[in-house]
């Protein structure tokens, strides 16, 4: 397994663990179940998942993936994407 690739554990405040040394060479979060931290919790993960995912991906895809996510397009080519550039263009 992935030493590196985040493992989340949930658990109520009367649970015991039987963890073993082996297994705390892991990236392992554990969050207690609460009413009020669902939020919180959720931001965790999103920011442990997503520094994961940045350290992992090459240079060439993490700049792809941040140039789908802008929703960056080209205007070199505006008969691609539908025409959509035209929409755009500073002539209009």
């Amino acid at each position: 397994m992935n030493e590196n690739l985040p493992l989340y554990a949930f658990a109520n405040t009367y649970s015991t663990l039987d963890v073993s040394l082996n297994d705390l060479r892991l990236q392992i979060s554990f969050f207690e179940y609460a009413l009020g931290a669902a939020e919180d919790i959720a931001n965790k993960i999103k920011q442990t998942t997503d520094e994961y995912i940045n350290t992992i991906l090459p240079p060439l895809t993490k700049a792809l993936f941040k140039y789908v996510r802008e929703g960056k397009y080209t205007f070199c080519t505006p008969g691609h994407m539908g025409g959509t550039a035209f929409q755009k263009s500073p002539g209009r």
